[in-house]
């Protein structure tokens, strides 16, 4: 239970690392802070939990600059086809003395290649070390291949390795549309996956909307359920994303996973950053 606590925590920092300038740009870096608590039934019945905290930060190279002009600040990376490579680390740290040598580092590379016919390569690489005896988590390795189906549009088909024996396919569909008043845009993503593990398998759906109410300003949410073996899982997130300028952001993102009505996980994700 512990060492999921400090994977889920690394998982949860990268789904907040993409936050997107009108001025053209090619860096981004940013600060992460997260808390993370974890709530399950004890030997005796009774409800316990876990919490822990996660520091680091996150930057972004974008391999030629940002340059689309039109549309949300958040979006102007994915609306200009861009490419980049993307690196994450994170210290973290449980509350608890006695689970101390759960502490771990968390650490991810990210890479997404758009070739000039609109063909879109992505390569994702992260791990997790732990400080004390526990046993370092396996590579985490996903290779993707999708298009930009047009100016506003992408969909993409990956291979997760999160593990030896688990293997999850994964369909990804986003598209940013206009919204009905002038200055307003949504951005509606989908997935769809299958795992399969060594003596079982799995699959799951998720769909989440951003609502753009102007360049600066937006707020997102999702929902997801999952079915793998005999577990029942369900996410939900909600949070947003706020330009102070053309160059400084930040965000804030809270998400609880619900497995089987026994486990819940609570994270939440504060980032501040700039980009230039």
């Amino acid at each position: 239970m512990v060492k999921k606590l400090s994977e889920l925590t690394a998982i949860a920092s990268l789904s907040v690392a993409g936050a997107a300038a009108a001025a053209p740009y090619q860096f981004e870096f940013s600060g992460v802070y997260l808390t993370t608590k974890v709530s399950f039934a004890n030997a005796q019945g009774q409800t316990a939990s876990e919490k822990a905290t996660s520091t680091g930060g996150n930057g972004t190279y974008y391999l030629q600059p940002v340059t689309a002009n039109a549309g949300p600040l958040q979006e102007r990376a994915f609306l200009s086809k861009s490419a980049f490579v993307a690196g994450l680390f994170l210290k973290n740290q449980f509350d608890s003395p006695e689970l101390t040598t759960f502490n771990s580092d968390s650490m991810g590379v990210s890479m997404r290649f758009v070739t000039v016919t609109d063909l879109i390569v992505e390569f994702d690489y992260s791990k997790v070390e732990f400080d004390g005896d526990a046993e370092d988590g396996d590579p985490d390795i996903t290779v993707g291949l999708g298009r930009y189906l047009d100016d506003r549009t992408t969909a993409v088909i990956s291979l997760n390795i999160p593990e030896d024996d688990v293997k999850i396919i994964t369909g990804d569909y986003r598209k940013v549309v206009n919204g009905t008043a002038q200055g307003v845009y949504l951005a509606y993503d989908a997935s769809l996956f299958y795992i399969d593990l060594e003596d079982d398998s799995g699959y799951g759906m998720a769909f989440g909307i951003t609502y753009h109410f102007s360049d600066f300003l937006s707020v997102v949410g999702s929902y997801g359920v999952s079915k793998i073996a005999d577990t029942d899982e369900t996410a939900f997130t909600f949070g947003g994303n706020y330009f102070l300028s053309e160059t400084l952001f930040g965000s804030v993102i809270y998400s609880k996973i619900d497995l089987d009505d026994q486990v819940e996980t609570a994270v939440t994700a504060f980032r501040i950053g700039a980009r230039f």
